[in-house]
């Protein structure tokens, strides 16, 4: 699968945001950033588009607790979103990263793009599309 990622680097780790669309990671250059696409293996991902409930879902799994009281916590945190949660709370990542390395998700910008986390261990290297 290809994703990209406005960066000033073609180097990505954990942490790592890619779009699967290169219009949108077009919508993030400013300064010295670049374009960069990267031809990737997506198996082992979450797909959270749509809500938190999914990775509630892969939580309740890794952590044999109920995912309804896994979200009630995040609701009365004002969590509505994957993106939210995940920026917000790296130990959720971390939980993650051991039977995911990517997250797939909504992004609020522009409204209905699909953003990627990277949770992987290995460093990513992309090539510049600019």
């Amino acid at each position: 699968m290809k994703l990209y990622r406005a960066a000033q680097s073609p180097q990505a780790s954990r942490g790592a945001h890619f779009c699967a669309d290169p219009e949108v990671a077009r919508a993030y250059l400013s300064g010295e950033k670049q374009l960069f696409v990267y031809e990737l293996e997506t198996h082992r991902r979450l797909d959270a588009r749509g809500g938190l409930k999914p990775v509630a879902l892969a939580l309740e799994a890794i952590q044999s607790r109920p995912a309804w009281q896994i979200e009630e916590e995040w609701w009365t945190l004002k969590l509505k979103s994957a993106f939210d949660l995940l920026e917000t709370h790296p130990e959720v990542c971390e939980l993650l990263a051991g039977q995911f390395d990517w997250v797939c998700y909504d992004e609020d910008f522009p409204p209905g793009a699909e953003g990627w986390l990277y949770l992987g261990g290995i460093p990513l290297v992309g090539m510049s599309l600019s």
